[in-house]
């Protein structure tokens, strides 16, 4: 399924405007569906695997290669009714770890929480600018 890509242009520009994540790379890139969070993913960890750390990281720099940033489970049927539906839609994830050192995600609960305010923080901006009651500052020359 596909995201609109005027909307993901849209909530990306509108991160550039918060302070606080001047520091975060923000990017866009395609998200991966799997079916599910263990063989699916290329996690090693799982209670089957048929492939080794070899496989596991070729496969998953040839999803990069093709502009894979994330890969989960959830965001293909939301994409796919609101297309159907004719509803703009884009997904913001956050990466929590890097797949190609570790298949567990080890960060803390506050980091987590970190992550997730900042999605909001996104959408609140975009929200806010979208109805005109946030304009970036300009420079007087």
């Amino acid at each position: 399924s596909r995201c609109n890509a005027q909307l993901s242009a849209e909530l990306l520009a509108a991160s550039r405007t918060l302070p606080e994540l001047q520091e975060v790379r923000v990017e866009l890139g395609r998200t991966m569906c799997a079916e599910d969070f263990y063989e699916a993913q290329a996690r090693l960890d799982g209670a089957i695997c048929e492939f080794g750390e070899e496989e596991r990281n070729a496969f998953l720099m040839r999803a990069h290669a093709e502009g894979v940033r994330n890969i989960e489970m959830e965001s293909l049927y939301f994409s796919a009714f609101s297309l159907k539906a004719g509803i703009p839609a884009a997904v913001i994830c956050s990466t929590l770890l890097d797949r190609l050192k570790d298949d567990q995600v080890t960060i803390s609960p506050d980091k987590i929480q970190q992550y997730i305010w900042r999605s909001i923080a996104v959408v609140v901006r975009f929200l806010q600018i979208s109805t005109g009651l946030y304009a970036p500052a300009t420079q007087n020359l």
